[in-house]
């Protein structure tokens, strides 16, 4: 009978056998009543097809039209339904940030943080934030080194006032009395390395001068030792000896002859 369906009109023949009565058929009779209608769904983007009138868990990952067609009893009539799709609220995954001491985080560098692709919806992830130190120089500081010595590191390092950081760099090139700087580099996020001075003055070397001898007479009269020194002997020195010496004088007939007096 399917092939009879959406017919305006069927005429159908009933053959009645009887084993003892008469033959007797039933001609030119109508079946009335209201067909049932048939369901088509097709969609734009083309994928998707169905015969059911309420289809159900469509899958929709795009805007999409889907349009259905209606048949019944020879009539036919269309309608559509555009289905548009929204991305579900997605705040990413959680991340991590390092921010220079002292600075503080905005909203950009907490968003930038954030794993994966966030949309700015209604989920949550979290950004945990850490802090890089910055770089410490110390503070500037003076240094004296004997005149015609080469300043070190560990000396100019030592000068240095407060609690500078190891691994930094000195320049210029380590001699004598100048100004050298010291130069901590900033790790990143930070940027701006820190330096501090260190001012080196000279001391000039003590000068004794140089080795004088004399002969005197046992009971001579005293004299001034410093006076004997050979080249340009620096005062204030102090003398040594076998004998306890009184600034610079030496007196034969108290103190012992013939010995060395050390300045």
């Amino acid at each position: 009978m399917n092939a009879y369906l959406g017919q305006a009109t069927v005429q159908v023949r009933f053959l009645y056998l009887a084993t003892y009565d008469y033959y007797w058929a039933l001609d030119n009779f109508d079946v009335s009543g209201t067909p049932q209608p048939g369901f088509s769904w097709t969609s734009v983007p083309p994928g998707f097809t169905s015969s059911v009138q309420n289809p159900t868990n469509v899958a929709v990952g795009v805007n999409t039209t889907y349009k259905v067609t209606v048949t019944a009893g020879g009539c036919t009539s269309t309608a559509q339904v555009a289905v548009n799709t929204v991305a579900p609220p997605n705040a990413g995954n959680n991340g991590t940030l390092t921010i220079c001491e002292g600075s503080t985080v905005t909203a950009p560098d907490l968003f930038a943080a954030l794993v994966g692709t966030p949309n700015g919806g209604g989920s949550s992830a979290q950004v945990v934030v850490s802090e890089q130190a910055q770089p410490n120089a110390g503070n500037n500081g003076t240094l004296t080194v004997c005149a015609g010595s080469t300043v070190t590191a560990p000396q100019l390092f030592a000068a240095l006032v407060g609690t500078p950081s190891g691994g930094g760099s000195w320049s210029p090139a380590l001699a004598g009395a100048g100004t050298y700087t010291y130069t901590v580099t900033a790790v990143a996020p930070c940027a701006v390395n820190a330096t501090a001075q260190v001012v080196v003055s000279e001391q000039a070397p003590p000068h004794a001068g140089t080795n004088g001898s004399i002969i005197v007479c046992d009971g001579a009269a005293p004299f001034s030792m410093f006076t004997l020194l050979g080249g340009s002997p620096q005062t204030g020195g102090a003398w040594s000896g076998p004998s306890t010496v009184s600034g610079d004088t030496y007196a034969p007939s108290t103190m012992d002859p013939a010995r060395t007096h050390t300045r």
